[in-house]
C-alpha cells in the first residue's frame, strides 16, 4: 500500500468511524467469545438496523444543511400504525404499504414547512415529534398488538452471517444511491455547502430541501417496518431514544452538523459503532442504573474525538490550499 492510498484513506472522513467500529468490535469479540459467530453477528445486526436506515436518513438531511428530530417519531408511529392495522385483521402487506405512505407524507409535510414557508428545521420537526408521539401514544397507550409471526421470524433469519432485514437496509441505499448519482445529489451537497452560492447558481434550493426531508421521511418509514418485525408488537416510544442517536452516528461518520460533508458509509459505521457500545455495556453485566451514564461518556468521548479530528482536518486543508494559491 503506497503514500498516496494511505494518505488517502487518512483523509476519508467516516475513517475514524471505521477504526472505532474494528477497535470495539475487537473488544466485543474479548468480552463474549461468541460476538462473531453466525448465531450471534447477525441477530446483533438485525437489532441496529432500524438505527443504521434512521442514520442514513438522518445524514441526506444534514448533508443538505438541515437536521431532522422528528425521524424516531416518524418511526414509532409507522410501528403503531402497521400494528393496529393488522390488529383490525387489515392485510399485512397493504397495512406495511399504509404505514409507509404516512411516513413518507410527514416527511412531505416537514420539507415543506421548512423549505417553503421557511421555518427552522429544528422547530418544525420538534413540533412534528410532538404530533407522531401524540398520535401512536393516543393509538397504543401501552405496547402490544403483534405483527405475523411469520415476519418475525423472517426477520431473525441470517444467510452466510448477513440478517435478511439487511434488505431493508439494501433499499434506502439503493434510493440514495440513484439520488447521488443524479443532478440532485450535486445539488443536496452544494445547498449544504452553502445555500447562497446554491441560489446563485440556480440551483432550486427548495426542492432540494423538500427532497432532503421526503428521503428521511422514507427512511423513517422503512425503520418502522423493520422494527416491527425487531419487536414483533407495536411501542409508542420506540423510536423517540433513536433520534438522537442517529445525530450521533452521522456526527461520529464524519459528517458536518453545518451541511456539505460527510457519506452515507459515516452514517453505516457510526450507528454500528454505536450498537457495539450499547452491546459491550450490556454485555459486562453492568448495573442498569449506569449502563446510560457510562455508554454515554464513551460515545459523548468519541464524538469530541471525532468533531475535533474533521477540524484539523478541515484546517490542514484550508492551509494547504492557501500555499497553493501563493
Amino acid at each position: 500500500m503506497n503514500k498516496s492510498m494511505v494518505s488517502r484513506m487518512l483523509e476519508w472522513s467516516p475513517f475514524p468511524s471505521l477504526f472505532l467500529v474494528i477497535i470495539f468490535t475487537v473488544v466485543s469479540a474479548i468480552i463474549s467469545p461468541f460476538f462473531l459467530s453466525t448465531a450471534y453477528l447477525p441477530s446483533f445486526l438485525g437489532a441496529y438496523i432500524p438505527l443504521i436506515i434512521l442514520s442514513m436518513g438522518q445524514f441526506v438531511v444534514l448533508v443538505s444543511g438541515g437536521i431532522d428530530i422528528s425521524i424516531g417519531g416518524i418511526m414509532t408511529l409507522v410501528n403503531v400504525l402497521i400494528v393496529y392495522m393488522i390488529g383490525e385483521n387489515m392485510d399485512p402487506i397493504l397495512s406495511f404499504a399504509l404505514g409507509g405512505i404516512v411516513g413518507v407524507l410527514f416527511g412531505l409535510l416537514n420539507g415543506f414547512v421548512v423549505s417553503f414557508l421557511r421555518v427552522n428545521p429544528m422547530l418544525v420537526t420538534l413540533a412534528t415529534t410532538s404530533v407522531t408521539s401524540g398520535a401512536a401514544l393516543a393509538i397504543m397507550p401501552a405496547p402490544g398488538g403483534s405483527v405475523p409471526i411469520d415476519y418475525v421470524m423472517w426477520y431473525q433469519e441470517s444467510a452466510g452471517g448477513i440478517p435478511a432485514p439487511a434488505i431493508f437496509v439494501a433499499v434506502v441505499l439503493a434510493v440514495w444511491l440513484v439520488i447521488y448519482f443524479s443532478p440532485m445529489g450535486l445539488r443536496l451537497f452544494a445547498t449544504g455547502e452553502n445555500i447562497k452560492m446554491a441560489f446563485v447558481s440556480a440551483i432550486k434550493v427548495r426542492k432540494v430541501q423538500l427532497s432532503a426531508y421526503v428521503f428521511a421521511g422514507f427512511a423513517a418509514a422503512v425503520a418502522g417496518i423493520a422494527v416491527s418485525g425487531s419487536i414483533g408488537s407495536g411501542s409508542a416510544s420506540v423510536g423517540l431514544p433513536l433520534t438522537l442517536n442517529s445525530v450521533a452516528a452521522c456526527v461520529i461518520g464524519g459528517i458536518s452538523l453545518s451541511g456539505g460533508k460527510g457519506g452515507i458509509a459515516g452514517a453505516i459505521l457510526g450507528s454500528v459503532f454505536l450498537g457495539l457500545v450499547f452491546n459491550i455495556v450490556i454485555s459486562i453485566h453492568m448495573s442498569p442504573f449506569y449502563q446510560s451514564l457510562v455508554s454515554g461518556v464513551i460515545v459523548l468521548g468519541c464524538i469530541v474525538g471525532t468533531s475535533a479530528l474533521a477540524f484539523s482536518r478541515e484546517k490542514h486543508r484550508s492551509l494547504r490550499k492557501s500555499k497553493d494559491r501563493i
